[in-house]
């Protein structure tokens, strides 16, 4: 019967590629065995050993920012950087909004200065210097505050945090000047 597959799989694939299909039973570690030949002469059995990690998620940044009314200010990885344990990343994280902010709006700011409301950006976006944040309340104190909720997520790992951003604050100095 292997024979039966080996062939089928010969064929149906290519004609030099032999697939099997096998269940490990850990599921964070196996190996197996493989021999290469090429019809005639065999080299010695190798096995291939896997070992499975889990993808960890984490947020290294989330600073505040400071803005000035009525400025695009933007949110570089100084203030807001997530990333994960695996150096060879490839999949785009992603920051989802779960609660706009109340005084402002997150934005993407294009190459020709256009501003797009953002829902949701990867982290790519963040390093590249595309998102912003545009304080569009007046301030009604000396200090006002905003913020947004975002999840923060990336393929093969569920999302495992909700955070809550603290955009910064605007102020008004006795002269009824801004400044941050």
């Amino acid at each position: 019967m292997a024979k039966d597959i080996d062939t089928r799989c010969r064929h149906t694939r290519s004609p030099r590629l032999i697939v099997k299909m096998f269940n490990i039973p850990d599921p964070d570690e196996g190996e197996f065995e493989f021999q290469v030949n090429d019809g005639v002469n065999y080299a010695k059995k190798q096995t291939f050993h896997i070992k499975a990690r889990p993808l960890v998620l984490e947020l290294a940044n989330n600073r505040p920012l400071e803005v000035y009314p009525g400025i695009l200010q933007p949110v570089i990885t100084e203030h807001l950087l997530a990333k994960t344990n695996d150096d060879n990343q490839t999949q785009p994280i992603v920051h989802t909004i779960i609660t706009q902010p109340r005084n402002g709006r997150l934005v993407w700011v294009t190459s020709n200065g256009t501003q797009i409301e953002a829902n949701s950006f990867t982290q790519r976006d963040v390093d590249v210097g595309s998102i912003a944040y545009h304080f569009t309340s007046t301030l009604s104190k000396w200090v006002e505050q905003d913020s947004f909720e975002f999840e923060v997520s990336v393929a093969h790992q569920l999302p495992n945090f909700l955070k809550k951003r603290n955009m910064g604050c605007c102020r008004r100095d006795t002269r009824n000047s801004i400044a941050c």
